[in-house]
């Protein structure tokens, strides 16, 4: 966040940083990373206003608001809607109605893209008997294969939905 903070160059009067957290560990950790986040950013803003939010929250926005700010669907204010938000590490699930998340019937799953990257890891282990990074599982799905010094394998027969 320092690098971030440095690179924007903030004013130091009214600085704003909202951060998003996995649902499951929402409650539990929110205030524990305002504070944390708060006290870095001192060194860059003279006040900082630190706001957490349950991730999900970006992806409710995103269907409610354009790139400008304006209302997509207004529509959706009254609405009963469910977000299911896939991250690297979880899967969260959070409830609005009336535009107000319902936490009691929001959750997080410790299983993500990495889950599937991990299956994928295994799939071309035993297959090739490459032992691939994250970082590289996630390029060679893109791109369909996985290149090393023999060549090009094959992968997307691991990685089909």
């Amino acid at each position: 966040m320092s690098a971030a903070l440095q690179k924007f160059n903030f004013p130091s009067d009214r600085t704003v940083i909202v951060t998003g957290l996995p649902v499951g560990y929402y409650k539990a950790d929110r205030e524990g990373l305002a504070k944390k986040l708060t006290e870095i950013a001192k060194d860059y803003s003279d006040k900082c206003i630190v706001k957490v939010v349950p991730q999900p929250l970006g992806s409710f926005f995103d269907m409610f608001f354009d790139e400008d700010g304006t209302t997509i669907n207004d529509k959706l204010r009254t609405e009963y809607i469910g977000i299911v938000n896939i991250g690297f590490k979880t899967t969260d699930i959070l409830a609005f109605s009336e535009m107000r998340p319902i936490m009691r019937m929001s959750t997080s799953f410790d299983t993500g893209i990495s889950t599937a990257y991990d299956s994928i890891a295994r799939d071309i282990y035993a297959e090739y008997g490459l032992m691939l990074e994250p970082h590289t599982i996630e390029q060679a799905v893109k791109l369909g294969y996985v290149k090393t010094f023999g060549g090009q394998h094959d992968i997307s027969k691991f990685s089909k939905i």
